[in-house]
C-alpha cells in the first residue's frame, strides 16, 4: 500500500468524524457514536498501513486495530473502555432490539463525552501519520 492509500484513508476518517459532529447537532446521537467508531477505525487502520505496508485486517474491533498497530499500550483504561463502548454502538445499532436500549442510554451529555474522547485519540493517532 501507498502513501495514496494512507491518504484516503485518513480523509475517509475526518470525514467520518464530520459526519459524528453533524449527526449530534442534528440530533441523531446514536448515529453519532456509529460515526466515532467509524472515523476511529479508519484512522488506526491509516496508521497500521504506514508502519506495515500491508492492508489491514477486516476488523471493526478498535482495540485489536490498537494492538495490531502497536499503539495499544499507549491507551489508558479510559481509552479502551472507550473502544470497547463505540463497538458495542457500531455493532448494537444493526439489531432493532439492542438499538433500542443503546438509543436509551444515548443522552446529550454520553455522547458529547464520546465526541470529546473520540476527537483527542483520534487527533493523538493523527500526529503519529
Amino acid at each position: 500500500m501507498s502513501e495514496k492509500d494512507i491518504k484516503i484513508w485518513i480523509e475517509i476518517a475526518e470525514e467520518d468524524l464530520e459526519t459524528a459532529i453533524c449527526c449530534f447537532n442534528d440530533k441523531k446521537l446514536i448515529w453519532s457514536v456509529v460515526m466515532c467508531q467509524q472515523a476511529m477505525e479508519k484512522i488506526i487502520k491509516a496508521l497500521y498501513v504506514k508502519n506495515t505496508g500491508q492492508v489491514p485486517e477486516k476488523t471493526h474491533n478498535l482495540v485489536k486495530l490498537a494492538q495490531n498497530t502497536n499503539i495499544v499500550d499507549y491507551f489508558n483504561e479510559e481509552i479502551i473502555v472507550l473502544f470497547n463502548k463505540l463497538l458495542l454502538y457500531y455493532l448494537g445499532s444493526r439489531y432493532p432490539d439492542k438499538r433500542m436500549k443503546l438509543q436509551k442510554e444515548c443522552s446529550y451529555i454520553f455522547v458529547e463525552d464520546i465526541i470529546n474522547k473520540t476527537k483527542e485519540v483520534f487527533q493523538w493517532v493523527k500526529e503519529k501519520l
